[in-house]
C-alpha cells in the first residue's frame, strides 16, 4: 500500500530522492488516514483526494514544474 511505500522510500539516501516529487492520491478522507499522511511530511508534498481530473493535474505541474 501506499503507506507502506514511504516507510521504504523514507529509508533512501538522500541522492535517491534528489528531484523527486512525491504527491498522494487518496480516496480516503479519514481523519486516521490523514493524521497518517501528515507523519510523512516533508516527504509527501502534496495530498489530493480522488478523483485525479485534469484541472488537479494542471495545478501540480504548475507548481512543481514551472517553466
Amino acid at each position: 500500500d501506499g503507506f507502506e511505500f514511504l516507510e521504504n522510500y523514507k529509508g533512501l539516501p538522500a541522492e535517491r530522492k534528489t528531484g523527486v516529487i512525491v504527491m498522494m492520491l487518496t480516496t480516503s478522507n479519514n481523519p486516521k488516514d490523514l493524521n497518517k499522511a501528515n507523519d510523512f511530511k516533508p516527504t509527501i508534498k502534496g495530498l489530493i483526494e480522488k478523483p485525479l481530473t485534469e484541472e488537479k493535474v494542471k495545478e501540480i505541474w504548475a507548481h512543481y514544474f514551472k517553466d
